[in-house]
């Protein structure tokens, strides 16, 4: 194990965690469906638990994961509120964590390559937090296929 390559990973699976939550955070006060509101809710859990495990491992290699920076937070909230300012239906809602997770994936697949020498563990919750970006891409599609409220 290369401990700079463990602690990169982890700041990528803990900033990549961060942003998803963010946006759920964001999106979440604007749905009026409860089966969107539900959905989110559980990827908020998802990431919640993410966060929390790559807190743990950081910790465990001696270092704390670093917080995405203010300027990414606010072009965050900028990107999400500029999306549903207009039009805030649930469809415009999944569309919007659907990028989110879209951007999930592709921060995990950069990770995993960059850091192969990383931990099993790390290299797993970076997976985990892959699959289930993957998994809520194709829950809140099903807002845009079927038009579901």
């Amino acid at each position: 194990m290369d401990k700079d390559q463990n602690c990169g990973l982890l700041d990528a699976v803990y900033q990549t965690a961060q942003s998803g939550l963010k946006t759920s955070e964001y999106v979440r006060p604007k749905a009026k469906s409860f089966a969107l509101i539900d959905d989110i809710n559980s990827l908020r859990a998802e990431y919640n638990d993410v966060l929390r495990s790559a807190e743990r491992l950081s910790r465990d290699c001696g270092e704390q994961p670093k917080d995405n920076n203010l300027l990414k937070k606010a072009g965050l909230w900028a990107d999400v509120n500029t999306k549903l300012i207009l039009d805030s239906n649930s469809e415009k809602q999944a569309e919007t964590i659907i990028h989110s997770c879209f951007n999930g994936v592709l921060e995990m697949t950069k990770a995993l390559t960059k850091y192969p020498l990383a931990e099993l563990e790390s290299i797993e919750l970076a997976r985990r937090l892959k699959e289930a970006s993957r998994h809520a891409i194709e829950t809140f599609m099903a807002y845009l296929e079927r038009g579901k409220q």
